[in-house]
């Protein structure tokens, strides 16, 4: 049976053991702030693709659909922002 699996069901990728990881990160930065003070480049970094070239305006549509009343954009939470490299990468 596959590593991932057990007893034929899937097992969580943060319950699997740290060598059946395919990708190891290494946190580089950790800090709090504000959502609206994110930039194009947070933005981009994230993966957010824009709707005719506007970036905050995609991002905050789809921060809005993801996240639940008093962690909308128009309450600008704090969140957590972590910057990481890869670090390990196995096949």
């Amino acid at each position: 049976m596959p590593h991932h699996m057990v007893d034929d069901r899937w097992l969580c990728a943060t319950r699997m053991s740290r060598y059946a990881s395919r990708l190891t990160l290494e946190i580089t930065r950790l800090r709090v702030e504000r959502l609206r003070q994110v930039t194009h480049t947070d933005i981009s970094a994230e993966g957010t693709i824009p709707l005719v070239g506007n970036y905050m305006g995609s991002y905050r549509e789809e921060w809005d659909k993801n996240h639940r009343k008093g962690q909308k954009w128009s309450d600008n939470p704090w969140v957590w922002v972590v910057d990481f490299k890869i670090g390990e990468v196995r096949k």
